[in-house]
């Protein structure tokens, strides 16, 4: 089982390999060390700030995507 820790980093991996398939790059995505120092649970995932490209690109590949129920 892994802990908070390592999952929150393998949820990051996987959604940077998920944008990468598609050409989008979040420069700072990864696991927030301040969340994870301070907050008892799940650390939080750090998305970063990005340019309006990136964020057309985002847009575009969620717009293109089967809308489900989670």
């Amino acid at each position: 089982m892994l802990t908070a820790r390592q999952d929150a980093v393998e949820t990051a991996r996987a959604l940077r390999a998920a944008l990468a398939r598609h050409e989008i790059v979040l420069p700072s995505l990864d696991v927030d060390l301040v969340s994870y120092a301070h907050f008892a649970g799940r650390p939080l995932i750090e998305l970063g700030r990005v340019n309006n490209v990136t964020v057309n690109a985002l847009v575009r590949v969620l717009n293109s995507a089967p809308v489900g129920k989670r």
